[in-house]
């Protein structure tokens, strides 16, 4: 598959914003959806989630909603 091919393939996939503040976590949730079809954007707290959300609007999100600091609840609130 060309890299045009591929990057028009990535734009179909669903995109999900995952938002862990634990790395091990982060990284086994973001290998195990990307492996299901979601164009993941991964970040470790929930402002580094609202600035990405806001800049890429995710179709769906996965999040801690006991987050430190913005926790999942205003996140979503905020988006």
């Amino acid at each position: 598959m060309s890299e045009e091919e591929t990057a028009a393939a990535d734009q179909n996939r669903p995109r999900l914003m995952l938002i862990e503040a634990n790395d091990d976590g982060r990284a086994l949730l973001e290998a195990g959806m990307s492996g299901q079809g979601y164009q993941v954007s991964a970040v470790k707290t929930g402002k580094e989630g609202v600035i990405r959300a806001l800049e890429v609007p995710p179709d769906i999100f996965l999040l801690n909603p006991s987050l430190s600091g913005l926790d999942g609840i205003k996140v979503i609130k905020l988006i």
